[in-house]
């Protein structure tokens, strides 16, 4: 069972205090009450549960930090969880999905990329090189792929 315990910084907008559960028709407001941390509550609620249950396998709890913002609470799991040599099994991660089974994840990739030129007068143009037209190449050959990735999903 995994889940990330921290939150987004809090933004403008809240029509309550988000440092205060409140509950307004049925529904509970505040910081962190939604994402993972009921995920997170129930599965530990149930912990006595899972004991008396007899599985055929351990179980585990993981709750990472620092994925709202780094990311990087993930990667020293992963870490950890090779230190202890565990990596058959199945992870449940408690993301709010509208109660539908999500069995892959969208993933993520950061770049960083740098673009150098030539300095150039515009009166020759061909004996520089213009690193805003390249990065701008770039952006657009992104979003094109973007666009064909948005065809592919089912």
């Amino acid at each position: 069972m995994s889940g990330h315990t921290d939150v987004v910084p809090v933004s403008k907008g809240w029509s309550s205090d988000p440092f205060v559960a409140t509950i307004k028709n049925n529904k509970l407001y505040g910081r962190g009450s939604c994402d993972m941390k009921g995920f997170i509550a129930c599965t530990l609620a149930y912990a006595h549960i899972f004991k008396e249950s007899n599985l055929d396998r351990d179980l585990h709890f993981c709750y990472t930090f620092d994925e709202e913002t780094a990311c990087i609470g993930a990667p020293l799991l992963i870490e950890e969880l090779k230190k202890r040599n565990i990596k058959n099994g199945i992870c449940i991660i408690g993301e709010p999905t509208k109660m539908k089974i999500i069995d892959a994840h969208k993933g993520m990739n950061e770049y960083t990329i740098h673009f150098g030129g030539l300095a150039g007068h515009s009166s020759k143009p061909h004996l520089g090189v213009s690193a805003v037209e390249y990065a701008s190449r770039y952006v657009n050959k992104l979003l094109e792929i973007r666009e064909e990735l948005k065809k592919k999903r089912s």
